[in-house]
This record gives structure tokens, sequence and C-alpha cells, in this order.
């Protein structure tokens, strides 16, 4: 075990750099274990720590600054490890994005990352995916069979487009297990096979993110925030509020119900209704429903509505945001199916 006041610099001037099969103690505050600046870097059988009581610091900083090309970091068989949940690393492996436009004829970079087996606990945030907008983001990284535990949050996108992310742990993370910060830069981006154990939130994928996939992943819809652009969700139980989905080859949802008024009488959403599709109970009182989406649509959906127990002659007029029906005497439930284009 190395005690260390100031980073070990694998840095610039020397590419294809390994350290392996050791510890480092961080001693210092507001300070790195490891800063890398260098191309093809492995960190191998390492053990990261951090002295008792020293704050904001980071197990590996990929490419600070933003000036160099840093691509290829190998992260292997590796944990970082702080004292508690009162004493954390404030991260595990930070990678900035690049922040100059030439470094050696090209833009600067922090691609091809790859975390493998890795292991991280007691961290505010335990991997974070750029930092700042500029020229380029954090493109092509891959995490796999990896863990994180008792931290704050898991893996936090902030700049990083055509990562995945496959065969990994989330366990009591306070805050987010995989966050998704509300910026374009986060797009095509893709999970398999994700398990979420305990976490206050397991998904948040902010407004601007795009195109972000997960796959095979079991999921709680009710830790789900998705404010995002066409994030899909294949072979997944348990689908979060208002995403369209294919299970068992076929389209499905489940999320909050929309709430309904009527003229008078009673009145209820059935079970397991949600925007997608479900059922209204008005129990033949009343004159006229307005059934508003839990979530509004993009354009007015296209919507079709069917009287199961009485009534007849139902009409609708419909929004982004709600459905208003007349004509609804008599009619004591109906069935409805609803689809945005």
């Amino acid at each position: 075990t190395y005690a260390i006041s100031t980073p070990l610099l694998l840095n610039v001037n020397y590419d294809y750099l390994e350290f392996a099969n050791a510890s480092l103690l961080v001693t210092c505050s507001s300070c790195s274990a490891i800063q890398v600046t260098a191309k093809f870097v492995t960190i191998d059988h390492a053990n990261i720590m951090k002295s008792a009581s020293t704050t904001g610091v980071v197990g590996v900083e990929v490419n600070p600054g933003g000036t160099n090309v840093a691509d290829g970091l190998l992260f292997s068989i590796s944990q970082v490890n702080g004292n508690g949940s009162g004493d954390q690393f404030a991260n595990g492996i930070l990678v900035h994005n690049g922040s100059a436009t030439a470094c050696g004829g090209g833009p600067c970079t922090s691609d091809h990352l790859l975390i493998d087996s890795g292991f991280n606990q007691y961290c505010g945030t335990c991997i974070k995916l750029g930092d700042s907008t500029g020229p380029t983001v954090v493109n092509y990284a891959h995490i796999r069979g990896s863990s994180y535990l008792n931290s704050t949050n898991g893996v936090q996108y902030s700049h990083s487009a055509f990562s995945s992310a496959i065969s990994n742990q989330f366990t009591n993370m306070s805050g987010t297990a995989k966050l998704f910060d509300a910026t374009s830069d986060n797009h095509d981006n893709a999970a398999t096979n994700m398990e979420f154990v305990g976490n206050g939130t397991d998904i948040n994928v902010g407004a601007g993110v795009m195109n972000t996939l997960f796959i095979s992943t079991t999921l709680n819809h009710a830790k789900i925030i998705d404010a995002g652009t066409n994030t899909s969700y294949i072979s997944t139980v348990e689908l979060t509020t208002g995403a369209a989905s294919i299970i068992n080859g076929h389209i499905g949802a489940i999320g909050a119900a929309p709430s309904i008024v009527c003229s008078g009488g009673t009145f209820s959403a059935g079970a397991g209704s949600n925007d997608t599709a479900g059922t209204m109970i008005t129990n033949g009182a009343n004159t006229t429903c307005t059934t508003t989406f839990a979530i509004p649509y993009a354009n007015s959906p296209a919507c079709g509505f069917t009287p199961v127990t009485g009534g007849s002659g139902l009409t609708t007029t419909v929004s982004a945001t709600n459905v208003v029906m007349s004509q609804v005497s008599g009619v004591r439930s109906f069935a409805y199916s609803c689809l945005g284009h």
C-alpha cells in the first residue's frame, strides 16, 4: 500500500502505461489518486482508498482539463472504496470530456473507456462520464460486470454518447443508480441486464436525453423518472410511466393511471390503467366525463373507446392532454386504448 499526497500521474508523454497489483491510500483533500492524460492506460487489480475525513477525493481522474487525447483507459478487476456513507470519495472514476479542439491534429477526447469487473463503494458519484459542454463528449464507454454499493449515485451520464453497460448491479444508492443529465449531449446509450436493489431512484432520464435503451432488466416503475425522448424498454419487467415497450412480442406499458372527472355520480380508473390502455368506471350516472393523461402526449393520440357495460353512442374529443367524453349517460364502464404518433 502506497500513501500518496499528490496524484499518481499516468501522463501524456507515456502512452501504454499500466498500474497493477497495488493499493493507494489518498491522504490529501480535493485531489485524485490517479490522473490519466495518456492513451491506452491499464489499471488492473488496484485498490484505491482514502484517509478518514479527507474530502473532494477522486479515485481515477481521466483527462483533467480536457486538453489531451486520453482514449482507451482499461479499469479492470479494481476497486474504489471509501470509508462510509459520511466519508465518501467525491467520484470513483471521473472522465472529463474534451474542452479543446486541437490535440495532435485532432480534437481532445476521452473515448473508448472500458470498466471491467469494477467495484465502487461509498462514493458521491461512482462513475461520471463527462463534466461540461465542449467540442467533444465522452464516447464509446463500456461498463460490464461492475458493482456499485452504498453510495449517493451510481453511474452519471453527464455528457456521453454511444456508451453501453451490461451486467451491472446497483445496491443501496441513496440518490440515483443510473442518472442521465438533462442535455442532448446524452444520446444513444444502452444498458442490458441491470440489477437494482434498495436504491432511492433506479433510473432518471432527463429532458433532452435521446435514444436511451434498456434491455432485459427488472425495473421498478415507481423508482424511475423519465423525461427523455425515445427511451425504449425491451423484454423488461415493470416499465416506467408512459414508456412504450415490447414484452413477449406485444406493445405494452405500465405507468400512472390518468385521472377522470365526471359531471355527477361516482367515477374511477380501473385497476392497472395507464395512459396507453385501461378501463374507466362511470357507474351510469354521468352525462360528460374528462379523462386527463398522467403525462401529456406530444400530439393528440389516436384513441379508441368502447362501452363495456351499458349505454351506446359515446362520443369523444381527444387532445394531447385529455379526452372529453359526452353521451356517457347509461355507460357504467368503458375500455380505451391510445397510441401516440
